[in-house]
């Protein structure tokens, strides 16, 4: 069976969270490999000291590195998701970036439901002015490395925690080459804590690998920004009926189905 990696940035705040979502992973060692990307060795160990990290994968970050900077910037959860990616491109096909804060469900078909995501190559979103600095944040953030192919992208469509964070790593191993992430410090110096992972990802996939930003709000749905705050209780079930399944809810979300394989934001 094909497994899927799942990455997790963590920091000793959050540890109350990863035991629920260490507890649902037992349940689907079959289907992925989890990572922890721990800031340094004293975290690693501390955490240990309190959490059994049975079959759990452990990436840490090296010392050779602009840590206070990191901090300063508050940038350490963007960076750590990228540092996971670049280590465990050839471990499996795809990956998911997650935080801590949530926990699995079923996650028998998960490798099925990335591939035929980056099949689809399509991002829900829904025009959302308060928060179009991030997205144009994460958009410049790639001009720092490559020259931008003239594009119709609309910033103004957001779309972050509309689905479930998925890479494809064929394509995250170009993508990973051409913001040249192996210089740290550089890559470290240029980012920003409004450029956020999962858009630059999505950016670089409309740019050069076909992907598309749909406004949901073009289909008819009222959202206050991205499938993460809706107003709509039936949103997800007219969502489907239009041929579109999202795979994680917000974990206050009344309506749970066989769908449903994450449930986020745990600490809200």
């Amino acid at each position: 069976m094909e497994k899927v990696n799942i990455l997790i940035p963590f920091h000793l705040p959050k540890i109350k969270y990863l035991k629920k979502l260490i507890l649902s992973f037992q349940k689907n060692i079959n289907y992925i490999d989890l990572y922890l990307i721990f800031t340094n060795e004293k975290e690693y160990q501390i955490t240990r000291k309190h959490i059994i990290l049975k079959k759990i994968k452990i990436l840490i970050l090296p010392d050779n590195i602009n840590h206070n900077l990191l901090l300063n910037k508050n940038i350490y959860p963007t960076f750590k998701k990228f540092y996971g990616l670049e280590k465990t491109l050839n471990k499996n096909k795809f990956s998911i970036c997650i935080d801590s804060e949530c926990i699995f469900l079923n996650l028998d078909n998960i490798y099925e439901i990335c591939k035929n995501y980056c099949i689809k190559k399509e991002i829900y979103g829904a025009k959302n002015l308060q928060n179009i600095t991030i997205n144009k944040y994460s958009f410049n953030f790639l001009k720092n490395f490559m020259d931008i192919p003239k594009n119709n992208l609309n910033l103004e469509i957001y779309h972050w925690f509309s689905d479930i964070p998925i890479y494809d790593n064929e394509i995250v191993t170009k993508f990973i080459n051409d913001i040249n992430f192996n210089n740290y410090d550089n890559f470290i110096n240029k980012l920003s804590w409004e450029a956020f992972d999962y858009n630059i990802y999505v950016y670089y996939c409309c740019l050069f690998e076909n992907y598309q930003i749909i406004n949901l709000n073009n289909l008819g749905f009222n959202l206050n920004w991205s499938l993460e705050c809706n107003t709509d209780l039936e949103v997800f079930d007219k969502l489907k009926h239009k041929g579109i399944n999202i795979s994680w809810r917000f974990w206050k979300f009344p309506k749970l189905s066989y769908d449903v394989k994450i449930l986020y934001h745990l600490d809200r």
